[in-house]
């Protein structure tokens, strides 16, 4: 999923195009320059260095100050960054942490649905899952490819138990291409829920077909 682990510090643009010597003439008034962020920067991606070296519960505690704390520039990263960590310590506290991200129209709040739309479908929020995969789709990176073969499938799953047999095989059936590769489990549960769903869609051949599949498998 998502980790922005970038120094936003740096600006990759070109240089300058003003004359060197108009830039000799400007004069800067430094006493406006009172902010300095470098020591929660450096705090925050201490966090995340840490998250990534297995040290979970060490990241937590300087992510978790972080994030208590609005009135740091990096208080919302830092909770995104604490969400991921509650997410793979399988914690429903990560749906309270991602529930603002995942209203920005942004790559960030899009990996953030995708979550969000998995804790809900664990928790049987079936319509909420749909909702929010839904949400996702629009922002997720084409190129990650992983991420929305997962997300369709698991927004097709959502499908099954609110009876939207036809969504749900369209669903699957987009996880079912863009998968690169069988994944145990989690294949066999997508074909043999897209074989219901085209048997109670009406399906009948198509069903057939996606049950003699799964036995191949």
């Amino acid at each position: 999923y998502f980790d922005p682990f970038l120094n936003d510090s740096l600006s990759m643009g070109t240089s300058s195009t003003i004359s060197r010597s108009v830039l000799e003439g400007v004069a800067l008034d430094t006493a406006s320059f009172y902010f300095n962020d470098f020591p929660e920067r450096a705090r925050y991606y201490a966090g995340v260095s840490l998250a990534r070296a297995g040290m979970t519960s060490e990241s937590s505690d300087v992510l978790e100050k972080l994030a208590l704390n609005k009135t740091t520039l990096y208080s919302d990263l830092a909770a995104y960054q604490l969400a991921l960590i509650r997410f793979g310590e399988h914690s429903y506290e990560a749906a309270k942490l991602l529930e603002p991200v995942s209203i920005e129209q942004s790559v960030r709040g899009a990996y953030a649905s995708v979550l969000l739309g998995e804790l809900s479908y664990r928790r049987g929020l079936y319509e909420r899952a749909d909702a929010y995969f839904l949400n996702a789709f629009a922002n997720l990176p084409q190129e990650d490819t992983a991420a929305r073969a997962t997300a369709h499938l698991e927004r097709g799953l959502s499908l099954i138990p609110l009876g939207a047999w036809h969504e749900a095989a369209d669903e699957l059936q987009t996880y079912m291409r863009s998968a690169h590769q069988h994944e145990a489990g989690r294949t066999d549960e997508a074909l043999f829920w897209l074989g219901n769903a085209y048997l109670r869609d009406g399906q009948s051949d198509s069903a057939l077909a996606t049950y003699s599949r799964l036995l191949d498998e």
